[in-house]
């Protein structure tokens, strides 16, 4: 058995909003898998079953949907234990902008 981390897309879809783009979530969990078409699988199954919805206080229903598995990455360590990496992705500086910009309330 290995460790994998996979990120997991989710969208946003409010049924009061018809706005392009959206609000989009990103999740990094870790695996336990034999192989990474095993850990592929599991990241499925746990995208499918993250996916919920809710009344939002604005009004509408709003509705987390599971749209992809991104990416699976082997851990690249034996064991895991603090400072351990498990993720890491190169990004273009458009993206760290963005990701450095705070959601407004």
């Amino acid at each position: 058995m290995r460790w994998f981390a996979a990120s997991l897309l989710f969208e946003s879809k409010h049924s009061k909003s018809s706005a392009e783009g959206g609000l989009w979530e990103e999740r990094i969990i870790i695996l336990h898998a034999e192989s990474q078409d095993d850990a592929t699988a599991q990241a499925h199954q746990i995208g499918v079953a993250g996916e919920t919805s809710y009344e939002a206080k604005e009004g509408g229903q709003v509705n987390w949907v599971f749209s992809q598995v991104e990416r699976i990455l082997e851990v690249e360590s034996e064991s895991l234990s603090s400072g351990t990496e498990i993720f890491s992705r190169f990004l273009r500086a458009s993206e760290v902008g963005s990701l450095l910009t705070p959601f407004e309330d």
